[in-house]
């Protein structure tokens, strides 16, 4: 997990990162994955974190400048 600040609202939130190169399609980890992320978006509730974005090309830094990307799930 890491924080992050929303575009938007400025907002401090939480950022759950997977490196799905290491998930096979049709795999258990795969369907979970979704299956959490279904879960979330479905949650409304005050004392539940909202799940406010899913971003499947996303990119970040690694140590050395570069930058990860992954694309589809």
């Amino acid at each position: 997990m890491k924080v992050g600040t929303h575009f938007e609202s400025g907002e401090q939130v939480a950022l759950k990162l997977v490196d799905r190169s290491r998930i096979k399609d049709g795999s258990r980890e795969k369907k979970n994955l979704v299956r959490e992320i279904e879960a979330m978006e479905a949650l409304k509730h005050s004392n539940v974190i909202q799940l406010k974005a899913v971003d499947w090309e996303a990119s970040y830094p690694k140590k050395d400048g570069t930058r990860k990307v992954r694309h589809g799930v």
